[in-house]
């Protein structure tokens, strides 16, 4: 029977861009499956605000990454932590190290996932991302609740990166530490300093409009009898308030409030006739569902307001709170560990005496802004590929500096008749012929970075970028040589090349 192992990291609980460094130590006498194995890291967050009728609200907050330039606007996997890795063996030494896994990774996984499969991953992520919800997005580190009795709360969220999404070795199935001995796996996770972490909390994506303009934060309208009412629940109502809205019994999907909210007033009259009500804060403490009218009552911590007698309100509108209304937020890592899925006796099988792999080594360069760079490159002789990723600024992690067109040569020997302008068809027919070299295939040529925040026109999941910031690399497969070669790129582009990134994929066996 197979057999799981969860190994703490040797170094203490917290995780702080001071303490990054995580390190495992594999256990002999087992044969893993790496692609079954990961990497476990406890993620919780919090959230508050000054507003005393917010001191029991949970805030749907969730992670933000700093992915260079102060740009947190993109989404990304959790293996976008992971700065550089290495595995070593007490019998046979070092079996893999690569450098910058994060640049390398936000370029693999987004042309060998499709798009469904990449944001998917948001379950394993610390990232909310905009999803067919119109109202926004919901964090994956909040349990929220619409359920009447239930409370929404702030979970300890367990986020997962494949050891395939870190290592190549990461791929292998039968990883026999019965011959290799006992094993050690180092992570330098990219955290940025403590005076300016990369990682911090963000109140998750609400789409304001959808609660204002389109209506979907209107309370019904309510006539207070004989005597003063106080606004301490309210059924959703279509735009106006003079009629409710009805929802099917999966509203709670699609509700865009839940129990513990904290919301605000943003437009209505108390009176029907006088000037707009004084904002009020409040938190959601019940959400009720008619199933016979399909309606949905809101009930509230305290009263939005006095309702006149025989008056009946207008137009009152909720929305939750902002992200800059939460003014108290964070997020920790703790609990660092491995996982790793041990094969049972039953389920090895025959274990190759050898392990074959492919690994990459990094070279780093910069092309000063020229327009037109060109330069040529020692690789080695099993090198079966090359990846050039190109980028504005040295802090980036996703490549981004698109060029106008390249052109590769292999030991002095042009690879193609013409210059390759991005994403043309001889761009694609290269970037096919890498993932033939590497036997796998290509799943998404759209080459642009994932946004959290959809446009507010946009229902579509996943929506990608409109700023142009295509992903920028080019590709080159390699033949095996006897000696090194030497791979000379010519990158042309207007607006200069500045940091480039060439890996170079070698086989490795051990």
């Amino acid at each position: 029977m197979d057999a799981q192992f969860k190994i703490h990291s040797v170094q203490a609980e917290n995780i702080t861009p001071t303490n990054n460094l995580l390190d495992f130590d594999i256990p002999a006498g087992e044969v893993y499956d790496f692609t079954k194995s990961y990497i476990s890291v406890n993620a919780r967050m919090t959230g508050s605000n000054a507003q005393a009728n917010h001191a029991n609200a949970i805030f749907n907050v969730g992670g933000k990454f700093n992915q260079g330039q102060a740009d947190t606007s993109r989404y990304m996997k959790s293996n976008m932590l992971v700065k550089n890795a290495r595995l070593n063996s007490a019998m046979g030494g070092k079996v893999e190290e690569l450098r910058d896994v994060n640049i390398l990774r936000s370029f693999l996984d987004n042309v060998y996932e499709p798009q469904s499969v990449f944001l998917g991953n948001e379950y394993n992520n610390l990232m909310p991302i905009r999803t067919y919800e119109k109202f926004g997005s919901v964090s994956p580190l909040v349990d929220l609740t619409c359920e009447s009795g239930d409370s929404s709360r702030y979970i300890d969220k367990t986020i997962k990166i494949p050891l395939s999404d870190i290592l190549n070795v990461g791929s292998v199935q039968k990883f026999d530490t019965r011959r290799l001995g006992k094993c050690r796996l180092n992570l330098e996770l990219d955290l940025g300093t403590d005076a300016a972490p990369k990682l911090t909390a963000d109140g998750a994506n609400f789409n304001n409009a959808y609660y204002g303009t389109e209506n979907n934060g209107c309370l019904l309208n309510i006539t207070a009898g004989g005597s003063d009412v106080n606004l301490t629940s309210a059924v959703l109502a279509r735009g106006g308030g003079t009629a409710a809205k009805v929802y099917d019994e999966d509203f709670a999907e699609h509700l865009g409030f839940y129990i513990g909210c904290a919301v605000k007033t943003t437009n209505g009259k108390l009176d029907g006739t006088a000037g707009d009500m004084a904002q009020a804060f409040a938190t959601i403490t019940d959400i009720t569902y008619a199933e016979t009218t399909g309606q949905i009552t809101l009930t509230f911590s305290n009263s939005l307001g006095t309702i006149p007698a025989t008056k009946t309100t207008a137009d009152i509108k909720l929305q939750p709170s902002d992200d800059n209304e939460i003014t108290t937020k964070s997020i920790t890592l703790s609990q660092a560990e491995i996982v790793l899925h041990a094969l049972g006796s039953s389920n090895i099988g025959q274990v190759p005496p050898q392990l074959n792999y492919t690994t990459y080594s990094l070279e780093r360069d910069n092309g000063s802004a020229n327009t037109a760079f060109k330069r040529q490159y020692e690789c080695e002789p099993s090198a079966i590929n090359a990846i050039v990723l190109l980028r504005g600024h040295s802090d980036l992690i996703y490549p981004n500096n698109l060029p106008d067109s390249t052109r590769t040569a292999i030991n002095n020997e042009l690879t193609t008749d013409r210059q390759v302008d991005s994403y043309n068809p001889i761009f694609f027919n290269q970037l096919n012929k890498l993932a033939l070299n590497q036997g796998r295939e290509i799943k998404n040529v759209i080459g642009k970075n994932y946004v959290k925040n959809a446009p507010a026109a946009s229902v579509d999941r996943g929506s990608i970028a409109n700023d142009g910031s295509n992903l920028s690399y080019l590709v080159e497969p390699l033949p095996i040589t006897n000696g090194m070669k030497l791979v000379e790129f010519e990158i042309n582009d207007a607006g200069g090349s500045q940091d480039i990134s060439v890996y170079k994929e070698v086989l490795a066996s051990i």
